[in-house]
């Protein structure tokens, strides 16, 4: 999963990365816990434990965007 973010300086990327990861997976356990896909969604686990976070520079932005657009 590919996700551009704008965070202020003082955001810790660690703590930004467990916050999207804890709202998305209480999300799709809400959201689809009751259907099929209820087996994948209720493991102990629903994101690894790791991330990958990086700067991006205004020069590039509009790259980084497309490639995100056309994962």
């Amino acid at each position: 999963v590919h996700i551009l973010f704008e965070a202020d300086p003082f955001t810790a990327p660690g703590s930004l990365a467990n916050i999207v990861k804890t709202k998305t997976s209480r999300f799709a356990r809400r959201e689809y816990g009751e259907t099929i896909l209820r087996k994948y969604y209720w493991k102990p686990f629903f994101w690894s434990d790791s991330y990958f976070v990086t700067t991006v520079s205004e020069n590039s932005l509009a790259v980084v965007r497309d490639y995100i657009r056309n994962q």
